[in-house]
């Protein structure tokens, strides 16, 4: 049987807390920025999530030319 060595150090696993922080250090300012709103898509994303705030369980949406599944 192999003992493990007191060298090996075990990783720590990471809170919570410091998740959510690191992520709001790094996308608030971007979102503060407003950089995603001139992305090259995303007044697509924009238009998907105008009609998912109306219609949630709809996935037809007759705004787009000739009607649209919202799914495929």
């Amino acid at each position: 049987m192999i003992a493990s060595s007191p060298s090996v150090r075990t990783r720590s696993a990471l809170s919570l807390t410091t998740i959510v922080l690191l992520t709001l250090a790094v996308h608030g300012p971007l979102l503060l920025m407003e950089l995603p709103l001139n992305s090259y898509d995303a007044n697509t994303h924009i238009f998907f999530a105008g009609h998912y705030a109306q219609h949630w369980f709809s996935p037809w949406n007759p705004k787009w030319f000739a009607g649209f599944s919202q799914t495929t």
